[in-house]
């Protein structure tokens, strides 16, 4: 089930998700922008989200190329050209392209205790109080690096966890929908499962995708 959502072509029609997110990408803003001093406390990166976003570095370089230009450009090489995991063993120190290395401050930390509640000691041994963490890069007006004219230009399977879940979470065994006035799907959703049908998705997806993030992060 879930490796047919993360490969779905981009959708057109008016009611999907993802026309929903490049409207609110496009009028709200969105999860794809942040304040600039709120930025270390977006979602981090995990190792295994990077490797899969990095391959698509000149996406958030491209911006004078039109998005689907750009798409179809990256989508080709990195498709006849497969790169060896050794390309992407880490990412370097204070980042690169793609990712960009922030603090492990407190409202950083009491923000991913909230997020998975009951995990505190492993929480605190990812993200120990003097340490660092990668998380998506922005640019200098806070929009994600990957951000274009059209929504996103990472293709889905490329995404990371959290960006496939926004505004849907799994807090413990409930789903939430998280609160936004800058989501429309937030702004538009009766509750959490009416949200996640207009992210085009269905509770089961929801709970799959949020166990994916915790198998990356070892949180489970």
């Amino acid at each position: 089930m879930l490796e047919n959502f993360i490969s779905l072509p981009d959708p057109d029609g008016p009611a999907s998700g993802e026309a929903l997110c490049r409207r609110c990408a496009s009028e709200c803003g969105g999860c794809c922008r942040t304040e600039l001093e709120l930025a270390h406390l977006s979602f981090p990166l995990s190792i295994p989200e990077w490797r899969r976003t990095a391959p698509y570095s000149r996406l958030a370089t491209s911006s004078s190329l039109d998005d689907r230009e750009a798409f179809a450009w990256e989508e080709a090489r990195v498709n006849s050209e497969p790169l060896p995991p050794g390309d992407f063993p880490m990412p370097p120190p204070g980042g690169d392209k793609v990712c960009a290395e922030e603090e492990n401050r407190p409202d950083f930390i009491a923000s991913m205790h909230s997020l998975f509640k009951g995990r505190k000691k492993r929480i605190n041994e990812l993200f120990p109080s003097e340490g660092t963490h990668m998380a998506m890069r922005i640019r200098a007006d806070g929009s994600c690096v990957f951000l274009g004219s059209s929504g996103c230009r990472l293709p889905r399977s490329a995404r990371p966890w959290y960006c496939l879940l926004f505004p849907a979470w799994v807090m413990g065994e409930t789903l939430i929908l998280f609160s936004s006035p800058d989501c429309l799907i937030s702004r538009k959703a009766r509750g959490p499962v009416h949200g996640i049908a207009l992210l085009r998705s269905d509770p089961a997806t929801v709970r799959e995708l949020h166990a994916r993030l915790r198998e990356d992060w070892g949180l489970d």
